[in-house]
C-alpha cells in the first residue's frame, strides 16, 4: 500500500522587495493526524519568530527537509507554479 500522497498545509512566500509570508492551510487540523497537531504548532511558532529575525536561513532550512513528518517542495517562479500558488494563496490562511 502506498502512501498518500502529500497535501500542502503551510507555504513560505519570499517575493522579491516585500516581507517573507507564511500562510497555513484553514483546515490543517483535518490534514493531520491529532498527535500531530501539537509538533506542528510548535514548528509554526518557531517558524514565525525565525522568519521575523533571520527569514533567509529559515527558508533556506525549509528547502532541505527531505524526511520526516514534514517534507519541503521549494519552487522557482514560472508559469506553471504561479497558477498552483495563486489557487493555494487564495485558500491559506496568514499566519
Amino acid at each position: 500500500m502506498q502512501p498518500p500522497d502529500p497535501v500542502p498545509i503551510a507555504l513560505f512566500l519570499c517575493p522579491e522587495n516585500q516581507a517573507p509570508r507564511m500562510l497555513v492551510h484553514p483546515a490543517w487540523k483535518s490534514v493531520l493526524p491529532e498527535p500531530a497537531w501539537g509538533y506542528f504548532e510548535d514548528l509554526l511558532a518557531d517558524c514565525r519568530q525565525r522568519l521575523a529575525e533571520d527569514p533567509d536561513d529559515l527558508i533556506e532550512q525549509l528547502c532541505s527537509l527531505s524526511a520526516g513528518p514534514f517534507i519541503a517542495a521549494c519552487t522557482p517562479d514560472d508559469r506553471n507554479t504561479d497558477v498552483v500558488l495563486a489557487a493555494l494563496v487564495t485558500a491559506f490562511q496568514n499566519y
